[in-house]
């Protein structure tokens, strides 16, 4: 729930993939994904179909840095809004993508046990 991501544009993807082959950064999965997006205010929601996993809904709430936030109290509100959707907290999966299609592949599914 509580996950700090930093974006950047990449103008020139074989460059950027190739410095990444020099500081022998290798890709262990590829995750392909369809992605509906939506946003209300702070909320932001993602409806994704994710090959060899199924479909997600991935909510984020969105604040500019320095912005004073009680994060227990955000997530709660999420939790709050997935419950209104019918989603159970036992259903909210915290690891990412590219972790699970990890896991499938490797034979390591610890949401298949």
């Amino acid at each position: 729930f509580n996950c700090r991501e930093h974006t950047t544009e990449v103008s020139d993807p074989a460059e950027t993939r190739e410095l990444l082959q020099l500081v022998e950064y290798l890709p262990l999965v590829r995750v392909k994904k369809t992605r509906r997006k939506a946003k209300q205010g702070h909320t932001a929601i993602c409806l994704d179909q994710v090959e060899g996993l199924g479909n997600f809904i991935e909510v984020e709430m969105l604040f500019d840095d320095g912005t004073d936030v009680d994060a227990s109290e955000q997530q709660e509100k999420m939790k709050d809004f997935l419950g209104q959707l019918g989603i159970s907290e036992d259903q909210i999966v915290k690891d990412g993508y590219d972790v699970m299609v990890y896991e499938k592949e490797s034979g390591t599914d610890r949401q298949a046990a």
